[in-house]
């Protein structure tokens, strides 16, 4: 039989260990409808919180993980998570969190939901094993320093993106099937440079299949992700192919996606701005995609077999249990040589105007401090080189970003603010990215939401200015701010942990933002995707017109339910027509309020 225990300062636990019975949290409402409960929240410390073969269904999020200190001692194994209003799975890594343990979760099934997982704040869950699909939005949505490890699972059919990454995440993505997704099977964005490589021998890294997903199989914007490299410890192995506007798409100048030693059925050139392909493997990698993880347990895609109950009533009186550790952060290790190497990469770029190599040494650099792995360098060099024009723009806003993550290992958080500031005004070039991690950390660290709204502001002039980068910043504001908004809404608040959380979706809390958000990617060649927000159902009209003021493509118009929704534009006319390079207007006309905002395609 199934069993289901909690102890309220100690551990949470919900298994069945009968492959043939399963535990369910629902709603007691009829019908059931998402978002009717809170669902489940865990504030997890070093004793172990388990959930295994769970169904946690017709929440507003399924499961929301929080770290408490430095440690999230969860496992979530075997469990649906499914047909919730937000979140399958929401992680929260609590600001810097250089830890020694972390949620692991593993052969689930994770559809149906709005996002089916959000990490951020340096959320570092292990996510293997799994089915994620048919979530409206992302698969997986990371922001602000996520440093997961996902691999080994099937990421198929998610309305947008399969994996979609923001603001500095370092994803380790291996072993990965990710296609038949709406728009993009992996968006890195903004400071995002994922690793999807490894040794040639290891069967484990890299070996990704990306495919068959609507747009483009891999897209950067100002991040250089690693898909592979002509190197015996780089290698990609990884399989991209039949995806229907570019294999991998590079929409910023000064970077680029790194994609050697892959297979591509004959399709690498069919890529846009700087992405590597040569050279190319003459026949796919085996094994590659979704592979089994450990103690693999096939019935948990069987269908749905009642075994215990755990019927929860709606959110007005659903406690969640908290708990409460200190572990204090440290080094997991030192590396030695960093200034020597970093110094030689530098010079190297100074003489030869070849800035691969420091952008190598800087970006591991600051994947080490992010991992609380403090290396040995001289952060007195990074921070004259940080401020040396001669070094490329794009070095000095990472050895920048380097600077500032040191000061928050170290717990000094207005140092940090303070170094950015002072970036911000002499490095004009990468203003915008340097203004936004602090807003990260206004909102993240010091949960300061009036001074992240300021920082929006400024990043919005900017953008209105033509800064391409605060363009793609402001949307990942809309959709960072709306989510901490709910998030304040339905968890524990920092330092009253020990509090059961008692909230009410009766009369639910909904963001407080702008109705319609800029387009993302903005400027954006061959289709970008439009996001607004109801607060109750509503019949809407979304339309596209030209400069001249004629309607191009109708987009939307009848009824959606309230939330968040995101609809995509392909560049094509009502006709199926490509349309021409230029400016265009999209008007959202709900009720009697209209709303209008403009956008450039550049063929």
């Amino acid at each position: 039989m199934p069993t289901a225990r909690a102890s309220p300062s100690t551990a949470i636990s919900a298994v069945s260990d009968d492959p043939n019975k399963r535990i369910s949290f629902t709603s007691n409402s009829a019908p059931l409808t998402a978002g009717s409960w809170n669902g489940i929240t865990i504030t997890a410390n070093s004793n172990a919180t388990t959930l295994r073969r769970c169904d946690v269904q017709y929440a507003v999020n399924g499961i929301i993980i929080n770290y408490t200190g430095n440690s999230n001692n969860v496992t979530v194994e075997k469990c649906k998570t499914r047909y919730n209003s937000n979140d399958g799975l929401a992680i929260s890594g609590n600001n810097y969190s250089g830890a020694t343990v972390h949620p692991l979760i593993k052969d689930n099934t994770i559809s149906n939901n709005f996002y089916g997982f959000e990490l951020y704040d340096y959320a570092k869950p292990t996510i293997t094993g799994n089915r994620i699909e048919n979530n409206t939005n992302a698969g997986i949505f990371g922001d602000t320093n996520c440093n997961a490890k996902i691999e080994y699972n099937y990421i198929t059919n998610n309305g947008s993106h399969g994996l979609w990454f923001i603001i500095s995440c370092n994803a380790d993505v291996h072993r990965n099937t990710i296609k038949s997704n709406g728009t993009r099977g992996i968006t890195c964005a903004i400071n995002s440079n994922v690793l999807a490589c490894g040794a040639n021998t290891d069967t484990t890294k890299g070996r990704n299949e990306i495919a068959n997903n609507s747009g483009v199989g891999i897209y950067a914007s100002t991040s250089s992700p690693n898909f592979g490299k002509d190197l015996a410890a780089f290698y990609g192995n990884n399989w991209i192919h039949d995806n229907t506007s570019y294999e991998a798409q590079q929409a910023s100048g000064g970077y680029q996606i790194h994609a050697r030693r892959c297979y591509w059925n004959g399709q690498q050139s069919n890529v846009a701005g700087t992405v590597y392909t040569t050279p190319v493997l003459s026949s796919a990698p085996s094994p590659v995609g979704w592979g089994r993880s450990t103690n693999y347990d096939p019935t948990y895609l069987k269908g749905f077999k009642p075994g215990m109950i755990a019927e929860l009533p709606p959110a007005d009186s659903h406690h969640n249990t908290a708990m409460r550790l200190t572990v204090n952060a440290g080094t997991n290790g030192t590396l030695a040589g960093w200034t020597e190497e970093l110094k030689a990469a530098i010079n190297q770029g100074l003489s030869t105007g070849d800035w691969s190599k420091a952008s190598e040494v800087v970006a591991a650099l600051h994947r080490e401090l992010q991992e609380a792995r403090v290396p040995e360098v001289d952060f007195a060099l990074v921070n004259t080189y940080a401020n040396d024009l001669a070094v490329a723009a794009s070095i000095r806003k990472m050895l920048a970003l380097v600077l500032m993550e040191n000061d928050l290992v170290a717990s000094k958080t207005s140092d940090a603010l303070t170094k950015l500031t002072a970036f911000t005004q002499s490095n004009s070039e990468n203003a915008a990215e340097l203004l936004a991690n602090a807003g990260v950390i206004h909102l993240y660290r010091l949960n300061d939401l009036a001074a992240t709204q300021t920082i929006l502001s400024q990043l919005q002039t900017m953008a209105k200015n033509g800064d391409p980068v605060a363009v793609e910043l402001v949307e990942a504001f809309n959709i960072i701010l709306p989510r901490y908004q709910r998030q304040q809404a339905i968890i524990p608040q920092r330092g009253g942990l020990e509090k059961p959380v008692v909230a009410s979706l009766k009369t639910p809390t909904l963001p407080k933002v702008p109705a319609l958000a800029q387009n993302y990617p903005n400027p954006f060649n061959p289709e970008t995707t439009i996001r607004f927000h109801l607060h109750e159902r509503q019949k809407v009209r979304l339309v596209i017109y030209d400069l001249a003021g004629h309607r191009v493509r109708t987009l939307v118009d009848g009824e959606l339910v309230a939330g968040e929704q995101a609809m995509t534009w392909d560049g094509r006319d009502h006709n199926g027509k490509t349309v021409a390079s230029g400016v265009y207007f999209y008007e959202l006309l709900v009720g009697n309020k209209v709303e209008r905002r403009k956008m450039t395609l550049i063929r």
